[in-house]
């Protein structure tokens, strides 16, 4: 989780009965490490619910900020897919894409799990003030590392691609999420009613959670160029 990153393409799906393996594969091997290539991608992590409730998948992939996902260079990839990915994106089920911005963080660890609590896009925005007295009531709990909250950027998840119409169904868009790391499911487990009820109290809708564990994690190669290091 890089303090720097100022924009998120939130993603989670499940995917065709029995294709997981190639999912994954093609995630492990090409997708994910295409992605953090890319100009402005600082890193892409895949996580795997720990469980039997869907969706199956939650990926992240962080960016300097949402302006990335409709550069150039980006949409050059959703249109011109590889030939495994056209293989793979028909497989994709009950998928939500959305470009988001980060609005707040509190923390900097990140731990092997994750809870997700998605917004419908008819919430009411969950406010800064809000969400760091949120994290401050539940952040000294045992194994809770840090939160991020995240807002949807308009129109820049709607855009039409090759991608999408290889998936072929629109993809569902959420209106914000807030995502807690922690060091075990037992932290999340204990932690997500608790979360439910605070979001639901603040934004007037009820948030959907899932709690997941780290399966990849990526860097971009290009990390300190997009970072403006030395």
């Amino acid at each position: 989780m890089l303090a720097a990153a100022k924009g998120i393409l939130a993603i989670w799906h499940d995917v065709a009965e029995g294709a997981e393996r190639e999912i994954f594969d093609w995630y492990d091997r090409e997708h994910h490490l295409e992605r953090t290539a890319i100009p402005g991608f600082l890193s892409a992590q895949r996580y795997v619910s720990v469980d039997d409730r869907r969706p199956l998948i939650f990926n992240r992939y962080e960016t300097t900020g949402p302006e990335v996902m409709t550069s150039q260079a980006y949409l050059d990839c959703l249109a011109s897919p590889t030939a495994w990915g056209r293989r793979c994106q028909p497989l994709y089920r009950n998928m939500s894409r959305t470009v988001c911005r980060v609005k707040a963080r509190a923390g900097l660890a990140q731990g092997g799990f994750a809870a997700t609590l998605r917004l419908p896009s008819t919430a009411r925005p969950f406010s800064e003030t809000a969400f760091h007295a949120f994290a401050a009531r539940h952040g000294a709990r045992w194994g809770v590392l840090a939160f991020e909250l995240w807002q949807a950027e308009g129109g820049a998840s709607n855009a039409s691609s090759t991608e999408r119409q290889l998936r072929g169904r629109d993809d569902d868009v959420i209106g914000g999420a807030v995502v807690v790391h922690a060091t075990s499911r037992e932290a999340l487990d204990d932690l997500v009613p608790d979360m439910q009820r605070d979001i639901e109290a603040a934004t007037g809708a009820g948030a959907i959670a899932g709690v997941y564990r780290l399966a990849f994690s990526a860097y971009s190669q290009r990390l300190d160029e997009a970072l403006g290091a030395d």
